[in-house]
């Protein structure tokens, strides 16, 4: 005779307040947010100084690696947090600002500078490489192979501006314009894409285009 299993209960989780925005988690439960990096119930200020007197923009830390570092901007300026210590990231002669949205696990950062250049940073904090300029970008992402991901916006006279996804890979970019109106906002282990104040997040696999909610075991192959 065979009876019946029981499914296994479902997961438990524990709701934590940290008082503040939370915008990125590594896989160390550790979490960048507001002017903080929260480890373990313990809350670490990223910043030891007060603001520059006439600053304007925002100081917030928007990406986090399993290393614990911290990217984000300072009003303005694209800083990198490890150790305890804060680094600067290097603007360009004619750079007003930056920021710095997202880093992996091998220490590439991508964000923005000048405006709305798509930058990566690479060989720690040196130089940049601009991966794509013209058109102002929106947040990015990169993964452990050092793919990016993210949005676009072009802006011609007399047209409204067009919103789209990026993906750069293998030093070149690519652009989806008749996905327009949608920008990558992830690229682990699917690279999703997302349209404000819609239902239109997609996940890309191969060179297709599939509604997002899929079940992923479907689909194990077919992640970049």
């Amino acid at each position: 005779m065979f009876r019946e299993i029981e499914p296994p209960p479902p997961p438990r989780y524990r709701v934590i307040e940290i008082g503040s925005n939370a915008y990125a988690l590594n896989n160390r439960g550790q979490v960048a947010g507001v002017e903080a990096l929260w480890d373990n119930g313990r809350r670490t200020p990223l910043f030891k100084s007060p603001p520059l007197q006439g600053s304007t923009g925002l100081r917030w830390a928007w990406g986090i690696n399993n290393a614990g570092a911290v990217v984000g901007e300072d009003f303005g300026r694209p800083f990198l947090w490890r150790n305890g210590k804060m680094v600067y990231l290097p603007l360009r002669p004619g750079d007003e600002d930056g920021m710095a949205y997202a880093i992996n696990n091998a220490g590439f950062i991508v964000g923005m500078a000048g405006g709305g250049r798509f930058v990566l940073w690479r060989s720690g904090t040196k130089d940049y490489r601009i991966l794509l300029q013209g058109k102002f970008v929106e947040r990015s992402a990169i993964n452990a192979s050092g793919q990016v991901v993210g949005g676009a916006v072009s802006v011609e006279p007399g047209k409204p501006a067009a919103r789209f996804p990026v993906l750069w890979e293998h030093g070149k970019m690519r652009e989806f314009p008749a996905l327009g109106g949608c920008r990558f906002t992830d690229i682990r282990p699917f690279l999703h894409c997302h349209k404000r104040q819609t239902t239109c997040d997609q996940v890309f696999t191969g060179n297709r285009y599939l509604p997002f909610g899929i079940d992923r075991s479907q689909h194990s192959k077919g992640h970049l």
